[in-house]
């Protein structure tokens, strides 16, 4: 509830920090998947309008790295999913800002905090049990911003956590 209210709401830097809805001012996105040579023995792309969460599309994918230069809107549509997400009860969904781990703030630690925030009593166990059946959607935003100093010990802990818990859905965004 709290995290919906908060990545529903964008600032708009153009207009002198107004707020808006971000279902108000978002414009669909489309992904484009690239596949080369060596993947398929040809050429290959898909392309996806995004205009909510495909259950169907992201699960066909389950790991999805979004790349594209500052400024074109990877937050945007990875926030525009999660709140999706939630708005048609598609799994567990975990919206996780990747500047925010280091090596003693791992992204466990973060998912239990994050789930905190809708039940103050939060069942350790339960999760990893939840985490190992494949419930959970974890938006990961802004590869980019870890801080250089926690870049390597961060990439290890995602690795070992996507690794771990691949039966989930994994969105990460990066420049």
């Amino acid at each position: 509830q709290e995290r919906y209210k908060t990545y529903s709401i964008i600032n708009i830097l153009a207009f002198r920090n107004q707020q808006r809805l971000l279902k108000d001012i978002y414009l669909p996105l489309t992904l484009k998947m690239e596949y080369g040579k060596m993947d398929y023995g040809t050429d290959k792309q898909v392309k996806h309008t995004v205009e909510e969460y495909n259950k169907d599309f992201i699960s066909s994918y389950k790991r999805m790295l979004i790349v594209d230069t500052a400024g074109m809107g990877k937050s945007t549509i990875s926030k525009k999913l999660f709140l999706s997400a939630i708005e048609t009860n598609a799994g567990i969904p975990v919206f996780i800002e990747l500047r925010r781990l280091s090596k003693e703030r791992t992204l466990l630690s973060e998912i239990y905090q994050e789930l905190k925030l809708v039940n103050e009593d939060i069942d350790q166990e339960l999760v990893l049990d939840l985490i190992r059946r494949g419930d959970f959607i974890f938006f990961m935003d802004g590869y980019d911003e870890i801080p250089a100093d926690e870049k390597r010990s961060v990439t290890e802990d995602l690795q070992k956590f996507v690794n771990n818990a691949s039966e989930n859905c994994f969105i990460l965004t990066s420049r």
